[in-house]
């Protein structure tokens, strides 16, 4: 209480208030605690906010290892990989076409790329990435209006150079996919990003 400047009336309220949502349950002579930890911290993530900072250093993390999944997919992707990308490919395409939200649909083109690698902690680092900064979630959504028609170009380039097996290249054009995602970010925050401070949804 001390360290959060509050009274214990106010802290008894808080937890009265949680306690008749069912977020609590009071035992008495025993303390409080907690009904149901997962739905609480996720409800908890809706309300974390995330700067565009944030979301830059998500870029640079995924610069790191996304490059060679790439080129890894171009080299080791089986047929059934293959299709896997082509489909979320042409489900973002569509979208993107259709000026619709298609962050759910990049992010499966990525992960189908990761899963081609045949290495499942390439697939567990994004989705660690991605998911713990669901500021993507909304940044994505600014495509509508920025960059929408390079991004598509260059996953189309991503796509062409892993289906013709071409390492170098898919390297390459995925290294040049995050750097421009990336600058476009820096763009949309000279346009209105800090005024949209991005919350992230479950």
């Amino acid at each position: 209480m001390f360290a959060f400047q509050v009274s214990r009336s106010v802290v008894r309220e808080a937890l009265s208030h949680l306690n008749a949502k069912g977020e609590v349950e009071t035992r008495h002579g025993v303390g409080s605690f907690v009904s149901n930890a997962v739905g609480v911290v996720e409800k908890a993530r809706g309300l974390v906010r995330y700067s565009v900072a944030d979301v830059l250093e998500v870029f640079e993390v995924r610069m790191g290892f996304e490059p060679d999944c790439a080129g890894l997919a171009a080299q080791r992707a089986h047929e059934s990989d293959m299709n896997r990308i082509e489909v979320a490919f042409l489900l973002s395409q569509q979208r993107a076409t259709e000026q619709l939200p298609c962050v759910e649909a990049n992010f499966r083109f990525h992960e189908a790329i990761a899963y081609a690698t045949r290495n499942h902690r390439f697939v567990g680092i994004l989705e660690q990435v991605h998911r713990q900064s669901d500021a993507a979630e909304q940044w994505g959504e600014c495509g509508v209006r920025l960059g929408l028609q390079q991004a598509l170009h260059e996953r189309t380039n991503i796509f062409a150079a892993i289906k013709s097996r071409d390492a170098d290249c898919a390297r390459a054009a995925m290294r040049i996919h995050l750097i421009n995602g990336s600058e476009r970010c820096r763009q949309w925050r000279g346009a209105d990003f800090e005024k949209r401070r991005l919350v992230s949804t479950p």
